[in-house]
């Protein structure tokens, strides 16, 4: 309302928040209105009434802060308490003092003489959030906010409408939290100049859209947050202005026909979440453009129903041997207490806007909470089933699926029946699953494969190799995945869970680059994809700014000597880089330089692992395991100083001249506590090709020049 927008606004002219990240709001219900909207529409702050009760929400606990000591934006909060208290604020008025709600036992307890309260995180229970419902319909006044972005990474597994405030929206409706969208702005304030409040309630928006593009994703922001039958409200409204926009325009994203521009890609991702929204609820629906990937029957499946009984230990992605075609409905029953979640497809990789081109719809994944049995979901793309258990809960759930299509799956259990039966199961994809890693890739690439029991063998030998370096799984029992896509958000391959890669490596004609010829991995190895399970290997602690696609080879190094035989000293990909080491060193070996030089700086991490062996490397990582959390290093400078000290310990060799070579600085305290150890400084390629700076660090240090004989592996 612009009366309300005029009274809170009057006289800013920016609203700062310096030390803050801002979430975002959606507003959709007749009694609120937006405020504060940077120039893509997203909103900031909101205003409405509850019976004869006034509210302000903003999108930051540290506005809260602000209407509480005026420090920062003091016209801005003297407004909102002027607007909350319909013009009977005043600075020194008790009854204007703003009560913090965290600081009273209950609702009842606010002192009837007092008019604004103010809340962000305190959990209310069920009967204090109807209090403060009949507090603000009786004429209080509340202004409130929280970080929503800020809430998700705080709390994992938890959703937006977890959050305490979302508690009191669903109750007076009105207004939403979205997700974990951060507010959009180019530096640390917002200037009402570029204010679009006006234009800025969903119903407004879907309106607006038709001439500002930009106003698409606000509205794909907002969508999977609101109340079910708002959305459906809109739900219409939503279609006509994309058919009306498609018109024109290619907007179906394919390997074929790829889509480029920014209004495309918009016009997409649109379309992409009103097609999951539907799958959601349980509607049929079918996206176009997936022929070919993730792929479509060519002729109807016969469904069928599937029970499951799935044991849980961790936090875990659970196959169920059950491929959802497009389209197709799903009903799904089971008998946990315990939330689950249900997932078809497991293609994690959402694309972004600054994706320069999409040859795949933005995100194929769906995700269902499992709250209450039973439910029904159906995703546009289709995909394998998932079921992923809670954390720290172990239990044994019985599930059913109805109207799936079994999908080959390889595990050592079903090996015999492999050939006879799971081959040629209807699913388009297919797992394929060892004891610690698994992979997920289209079924054609397993249709000829006879026996990968020796495959999978070699795979879960590379696993556990890492494990064995690492001194523990960090996974906790739940093991490895990998999944082929069609495209990625960045890179060919990137760690996480799913490792995620291309679909080259599904191609069983690819011979260099498919992943399921066991022999040639052994052989071979795969640099990418061992490289890629370092990264689930690594620790905070021992990598630092410059080094997490350093450390990250120390795990492929050992599962190259160890798996396949390939010495890390000279490994074929770090022989490469010999020569840019080389210049390097020659140049004064610049530590800035080496810190952007991941093929320079693995050298350093190669000799200790040449000349002090892997036991080394398993003392130090598990001296790392167990160090108590008060010892833990917190600077980069903490943490090289610490990884000098604890390796050159173990070895018994004094290591600062070796990384002193490297361009590490080395502070006096290290040095000084490493005295008693005789120093090193391998005589080999590397001081070879830097024999003057070897010579000088030699002297500093008192090893012989041009260095000691490489040194034998000492028992530990």
């Amino acid at each position: 309302m612009a009366e309300w927008r005029e009274v809170i606004l009057n006289g800013v002219n920016e609203v700062v928040f310096p030390r803050a990240i801002p979430g975002t709001i959606a507003v959709y219900g007749e009694s609120f209105h937006p405020i504060i909207t940077n120039k893509f529409g997203q909103v900031l702050c909101a205003a409405g009434e509850v019976g004869n009760g006034r509210i302000v929400v903003l999108s930051h606990s540290r506005f809260i802060a602000d209407c509480h000591s005026l420090t920062e934006n003091g016209l801005f909060c003297k407004n909102i308490k002027f607007w909350l208290t319909r013009g009977s604020y005043e600075d020194d008025s008790e009854e204007c003092e703003v009560v913090d709600i965290s600081k009273v036992e209950s609702i009842s307890d606010i002192p009837r003489n007092n008019k604004i309260c103010s809340w962000t995180t305190k959990n209310l229970p069920d009967n204090e959030i109807d209090k403060m419902v009949k507090w603000l319909e009786e004429g209080g006044a509340l202004v409130c906010g929280a970080c929503t972005w800020g809430y998700l990474q705080l709390h994992p597994g938890k959703e937006i409408s977890d959050m305490p405030l979302s508690r009191l929206f669903q109750a007076i409706g009105g207004l939403v939290f979205v997700g974990g969208t951060k507010f959009k702005h180019e530096g640390h304030e917002t200037k009402m100049s570029e204010n679009k409040a006006a234009c800025a309630r969903l119903d407004v928006i879907c309106k607006e859209a038709i001439n500002n593009i930009e106003f698409l994703g606000t509205i794909s922001a907002v969508l999977k947050h609101l109340p079910d039958n708002i959305c459906d409200c809109h739900k219409q409204n939503i279609t006509e202005l994309l058919d009306t926009l498609e018109t024109d325009t290619h907007c179906i994203p394919t390997k074929e026909n790829l889509i480029s521009t920014d209004r495309t890609k918009r016009i997409a991702k649109l379309r992409c979440d009103m097609l999951i929204y539907e799958g959601m609820k349980g509607n049929a629906v079918v996206a176009p453009g997936i022929n070919h990937f993730p792929g479509i029957f060519s002729t109807a499946p016969k469904l069928e129903n599937v029970k499951l009984r799935i044991h849980s230990t961790c936090k875990k992605y659970h196959a169920t041997g059950c491929y959802l075609p497009a389209g197709t409905v799903m009903g799904i029953d089971w008998n946990s207490r315990n939330q689950w979640n249900v997932f078809v497809g497991l293609h994690t990789d959402k694309l972004k806007m600054n994706k320069r081109t999409w040859s795949r719809w933005p995100r194929i994944i769906v995700k269902k909470a499992m709250k209450s049995s039973p439910m029904k979901i159906c995703s546009p793309f289709g995909g394998l089933v998932y079921l992923e258990s809670p954390p720290n809960a172990s239990e044994v759930i019985d599930v059913t699926l109805n109207d799936v299509v079994p999908a080959p799956v390889f595990t050592y259990e079903t090996a015999k029946e492999w050939t006879s039966s799971h081959i040629q199961k209807p699913g388009l994809w297919c797992d394929i699953i060892g004891d610690k890693i698994s992979f997920i890739m289209p079924s054609r690439a397993v249709r000829n494969l006879t026996d990968l029991t020796q495959t999978m063998k070699v795979w879960d030998s590379v696993v556990d190799a890492h494990i064995e370096l690492r001194g523990c799984d960090p996974s906790l029992g739940r093991g490895q995945i990998v999944i082929a896509d069609q495209q990625l958000q960045w890179g060919y391959m990137h760690a996480g869970y799913p490792i995620c890669t291309h679909l080259d490596v599904s191609d069983c004609d690819n011979v260099d680059g498919f992943l399921l010829y066991g022999e040639k991995v052994k052989r071979d190895g795969k640099w990418g994809l061992f490289h890629e399970l370092g990264h689930n290997f690594q620790d905070k602690l021992w990598t630092w700014d410059g080094t997490n696609e350093v450390t990250v080879n120390i795990f492929t190094l050992h599962a190259m000597d160890v798996i396949c035989n390939k010495s890390p000293w000279i490994h074929p990909w770090l022989k490469k880089h010999m020569n840019s080491a080389e210049s390097y060193l020659k140049d004064g070996a610049d530590i800035d330089k080496w810190r952007k030089s991941p093929g320079i700086a693995l050298i350093v991490y190669a000799q200790l692992a040449r000349d002090f062996g892997w036991d080394a490397y398993k003392t130090i990582f598990l001296k790392y395991n167990l160090l108590p959390k008060r010892k833990h290093p917190k600077t980069r400078a903490e943490k090289e100083s610490q990884w000098i000290k604890l390796f050159s310990k173990i070895v018994k060799r004094n290591l600062c001249p070796l990384f002193e070579f490297w361009g590490w600085s080395i502070a006096d305290r290290i040095s000084a506590k490493l005295k008693k150890f005789v120093p090193y400084l391998p005589n080999d390629e590397t001081t070879e090709i830097a024999p003057d700076r070897a010579r000088i660090i030699a002297t500093k240090y008192g090893c012989e020049f041009p260095g000691v004989s490489r040194t034998k592996k000492e028992e530990l």
